[in-house]
C-alpha cells in the first residue's frame, strides 16, 4: 500500500510512506523483501542543483552521506516546537498568569547585569 500527502501550495514537497505488508513484529528487517525496518520514505521534489550540492558538501564535511545528514536535520527539526507552537504556548502562559512586563523594565534589568 502507498500513502501520499502533498504539502505546500506549490506541491513542492511530496511525502511517500511505504507500508510493507511483509513486516514481522520485532524484526529490524523484513525477511521476505529486505526492506530495512519498514521505515517511511520522504521524497523532496524540485530542489535546485545548487541546493543539493550545498547539502551534499555539508554532509561530506561531517563525514556523512546526504541521506544521513538530511535525516539528522529532519530529526532535529521535528524535536523542536515550531515558532507558531512556541508563540501560542507563551501567549497561553501570559494569559493564564495575567502578568505584563514593560519593554523598558526588561531593558533596565538586562543593563543592570552589564554594569
Amino acid at each position: 500500500m502507498r500513502l501520499s500527502n502533498r504539502l505546500s501550495a506549490a506541491g513542492i514537497v511530496h511525502l511517500v510512506a511505504r507500508i510493507n505488508p511483509h513486516r514481522r513484529q520485532g524484526t529490524a528487517q523484513c525477511i521476505e523483501c529486505s526492506y530495512c525496518a519498514c521505515m517511511p520514505a520522504i521524497t523532496v521534489r524540485n530542489v535546485s542543483q545548487v541546493t543539493r550540492d550545498e547539502l551534499a558538501a555539508r554532509a561530506a564535511f561531517r563525514g556523512q552521506s546526504l541521506q544521513e545528514y538530511l535525516s539528522a536535520a529532519l530529526e532535529s527539526m521535528a524535536a523542536k516546537p515550531d515558532l507558531d507552537q512556541l508563540l501560542q504556548a507563551v501567549r497561553s502562559r501570559k494569559a493564564a498568569t495575567g502578568t505584563s512586563i514593560s519593554a523598558q523594565a526588561i531593558l533596565d534589568n538586562r543593563d543592570a547585569d552589564r554594569r
